[in-house]
């Protein structure tokens, strides 16, 4: 199918297949995607997953417990919580939306997930991990670069190894979605990961400095430098969400498109500092709302130049 655009979202078969409205997932990181994190961003329209990480029992059910939306997901580093099946099968009981495994062979979780009908979602950072994400039977698999924060390996760069797993599964399993990760954190990214084929993306660092992420705030401003967006006012996060297309920002805020050498710009003053530190606090609403309003992404003609999967 061809990716298209209407005034609520950006329809792909990412967001088809999991119902949502826009082809955004909220990477599971721990311990910054608790409850209210991947709450927030279900609720905007995207996928949320809460970041079971490190197999934390007592983490993952306190921030389970804050979750207030019913279509929110869960992911785990796969080593860590082989340990613990337990843990893991709870996990499949509580947020049956979506399982996202990392690292590691994915073929024994893979395998409980997939006997209980859940949307299996593999991370991938070589054309021989998502090989293998294919024959576990993975329904979405997460291309990830070198870009990426936190975890990850240094093979490729996000632009190169998309289009390589877009054609892989075009090939073994057209049915199989892609989704592209490392280095996205605006509508210009969103759009270029479209345009090589991609389903979606899926994005970390981003929401990372947002007002629901579960880490210090002074992490928070060194992520979020200063950004080319005009500031929202005190709007509340529901009616800018559902004030759809009517957006005046130029792009979400960005570590990586941040100055043409690709290193965060620094506050040159105490009020650019205070600037930099409230859009760090931005709701992860409007930071979905940003992407899929942003001129890059609506005028890019989806109909004929984003044709996935050779279709």
């Amino acid at each position: 199918m061809a990716n298209t655009f209407n005034g609520f979202g950006l329809r792909t078969r990412l967001t088809d297949f999991f119902g949502i409205s826009h082809p955004i997932i909220l990477a599971p990181m721990t311990p910054a995607a608790g409850g209210v994190l991947a709450s927030a961003v279900s609720d905007a329209g995207a996928l949320g997953l809460l970041g079971g990480g490190y197999g934390d029992r007592q983490w993952f059910e306190a921030e389970s417990a804050k979750i207030s939306h019913d279509r929110v997901g869960c992911g785990f580093i796969t080593w860590s919580v082989t340990p613990d099946t337990a843990l893991f099968d709870l996990a499949l009981d509580q947020r049956p939306t979506a399982m996202m495994l990392s690292f590691g062979d994915p073929a024994p979780l893979g395998a409980r997930v997939k006997q209980r009908g859940i949307p299996l979602i593999c991370q991938v950072h070589t054309i021989e991990h998502a090989k293998r994400a294919i024959d576990v039977g993975a329904d979405v698999i997460v291309a990830q670069g070198t870009e990426a924060g936190g975890h990850g390996f240094a093979v490729r760069s996000t632009m190169p190894f998309v289009p390589d797993v877009v054609d892989l599964c075009a090939v073994r399993s057209p049915r199989t979605l892609v989704a592209a990760a490392g280095g996205i954190a605006d509508g210009r990214g969103l759009a270029a990961a479209l345009m090589l084929g991609a389903d979606g993306v899926l994005m970390g660092t981003r929401f990372w400095a947002t007002q629901e992420a579960l880490i210090h705030e002074d992490a928070k401003r060194k992520s979020s430098p200063r950004a080319a967006t005009i500031p929202f006012g005190r709007r509340s996060t529901t009616s800018f969400v559902r004030k759809r297309g009517r957006s005046h920002t130029r792009g979400a805020c960005s570590a990586t498109n941040s100055s043409s050498s690709g290193t965060a710009a620094r506050p040159s003053s105490e009020k650019s500092r205070r600037m930099s530190c409230r859009r760090s606090k931005r709701p992860a609403s409007q930071v979905i709302t940003t992407l899929r309003t942003s001129r890059s992404v609506k005028q890019s003609a989806w109909s004929t130049t984003c044709q996935l999967h050779g279709s």
